[in-house]
């Protein structure tokens, strides 16, 4: 049985238990305990922020004058992976900064190496690292957009919270279920219900609706 439309828009890791402990019909945590079921659940919710991209973070961070490269941990949210867009406050003003390839950074934004100015774009490098162009010339307050993935304990408790709204709780768990079958060596179900969690995320992908273009032109 789905969890289905719920009467409020958060689950608690009570909700996830009874609805894993029906989906894999142990009920009184027989083939599974208790503790395996709820490592499954906070592994779905880490599979579901990296598949939706949904758990995001907007954050605060200073940059150093003559450093162009950051890190992922170095912004302080350790649980970062991937940017979606930097602004930077410069005087009262928000400017969205350029978002571009490392080469296409190096050709418009930092050609010459010694040369520090105001930031105007920036380029993702390997797994967890950032550069700007052109380097920093003060300590320029800017803003991240950063998705996140849920901690690895992140629901303890049977109170605790899963930080994303419903339809988002759909897929967790038919995920924690696939892993329980994996463990168990039961191929076919787990995959039945892994193709289930990927139905369940595509039905939280698409519940968006698209953005209307203003009709007053593009200011």
């Amino acid at each position: 049985m789905p969890i289905g439309v719920p009467t409020t828009p958060t689950y608690a890791l009570s909700d996830y238990l009874a609805e894993l402990r029906r989906l894999v019909h142990d009920p009184n945590d027989v083939f599974w305990s208790q503790a395996d079921k709820i490592a499954n659940i906070n592994k779905a919710l880490q599979r579901r922020d990296l598949d939706t991209g949904a758990n995001r973070q907007l954050v605060t961070f200073s940059l150093t004058v003559g450093v162009d490269t950051y890190t992922f941990p170095q912004i302080g949210v350790a649980n970062v992976f991937d940017v979606v867009g930097i602004n930077l406050i410069f005087v009262s003003n928000r400017a969205i900064l350029a978002n571009t390839s490392f080469r296409r950074l190096n050709k418009l934004y930092r050609p010459w190496t010694p040369y520090q100015g105001v930031c105007e774009g920036w380029a993702r490098y390997g797994p967890n690292t950032i550069v700007f162009g052109p380097t920093p010339s003060f300590a320029y307050t800017t803003e991240w957009d950063v998705c996140v993935y849920s901690a690895p304990n992140l629901l303890v408790n049977q109170a605790d919270t899963d930080p994303l709204p419903y339809p988002y709780t759909e897929p967790i768990p038919y995920y924690a279920a696939y892993l329980c079958k994996i463990n168990e060596r039961q191929g076919d179900e787990a995959a039945e219900f892994f193709s289930m969690y990927q139905e369940k995320i595509g039905v939280g992908l698409n519940s968006r609706t698209g953005m209307v273009p203003s009709f007053y032109g593009s200011r």
